[in-house]
């Protein structure tokens, strides 16, 4: 009681086991529901996972939406890896779960369409 953990150090429970995400827009809405926690226990909010994160890293500018399953590879859905420019869905049981873009331009809204909605789309 009266303990509580935001960023790296957090493990999230999950139907398939407890998960860690250090990426850094987690460990701010980690931080927020962790102090409202503290300082207004009776109305703190419960910290809600966004299945969401950007980064750039080496030359390449990447968002994800949804969880990426191990089990998988993804399909490509537009653009080529050698052009390093591509979109990227994952699906488990048939159904889309996670997407990703590489130094493309899509929004947002459609990424998380393709992570949570959209049967998958033949590669290209």
């Amino acid at each position: 009681p009266g303990v509580v953990a935001a960023g790296d150090v957090v493990l999230l429970p999950t139907p398939a086991g407890p998960v860690r995400t250090p990426l850094w827009t987690n460990a701010l809405d980690q931080g927020k529901a962790a102090a409202m926690t503290l300082l207004v226990p009776e109305s703190g909010p419960a910290y809600q996972a966004r299945p969401y994160f950007w980064t750039e890293q080496f030359g390449l500018s990447i968002k994800v939406c949804g969880t990426i399953p191990g089990e998988t590879s993804p399909v490509v859905v537009t653009g080529d890896r050698a052009g390093r420019a591509l979109v990227l869905q994952w699906s488990s049981g048939g159904v889309p779960v996670a997407a990703a873009t590489v130094n493309h331009r899509m929004p947002v809204a459609r990424l998380r369409r393709l992570a949570t909605a959209e049967p998958t789309l033949s590669p290209q």
